[in-house]
């Protein structure tokens, strides 16, 4: 699996904690539902472990280093500049 971010959102995403928020929605975590102090855990153990629980019901290989790709150059064409 790859997880790719364009134009702004790749430029804002690291200060603005996307990875994190991203990686939790994958886990099948909610913003009402997810526990603060839990998020920056669970992500060093996903960058440590190279495994993603994907909606908390099957674990693929992921490496936040080589899946997480950070597209700052280029924007779709839906989306606003």
């Amino acid at each position: 699996m790859k997880v790719e971010l364009f134009g702004s959102l790749a430029c804002t995403g690291e200060g603005h904690r996307t990875p994190e928020a991203l990686l939790m929605g994958l886990e099948g975590q909610t913003p009402e539902d997810v526990e603060p102090a839990a998020i920056d855990p669970r992500v060093q153990t996903i960058k440590e472990d190279r495994l993603i629980n994907i909606f908390g019901s099957k674990e693929i290989h992921f490496d936040y280093h080589k899946d997480m790709l950070w597209h700052r150059d280029k924007v779709l064409p839906e989306h606003s500049k």
